[in-house]
């Protein structure tokens, strides 16, 4: 693995473990177009399709859930971002998750 590799790594991992301390600060439940407004803000390098992958691999790993809700009108769905369990102890720092930064934050 080269330098630019690591330095890739630690990004996508602080990146992740951002998406995990937005989601505590909004009580656990986002809508995923106002979550990825927020992250592309705070990493301008992103893209919208690597903010895909990051919350696939937060789902994946159980930090987050899906939940789809219709519109008023029928039409197309929703999807909502909701932090797990395990989701929020990644966040503290109680747990490592591959892929995530082991946090040491401490809201106190």
């Amino acid at each position: 693995m080269t330098a630019r590799d690591d330095i890739r790594a630690d990004l996508i991992g602080s990146r992740r473990t951002f998406i995990l301390r937005l989601l505590v600060e909004v009580e656990g439940y986002v809508l995923e177009s106002v979550l990825t407004k927020h992250i592309l803000k705070a990493f301008p390098t992103a893209s919208r399709e690597d903010v895909q992958q990051d919350l696939a691999h937060l789902i994946t790993n159980g930090c987050l859930a899906e939940k789809w809700t219709a519109t008023p009108d029928g039409g197309r769905s929703i999807r909502n971002l909701v932090l797990t369990p395990r989701g929020e102890d990644a966040a503290f720092g109680r747990l490592e998750v591959p892929g995530v930064w082991r946090s040491r934050w401490d809201r106190g």
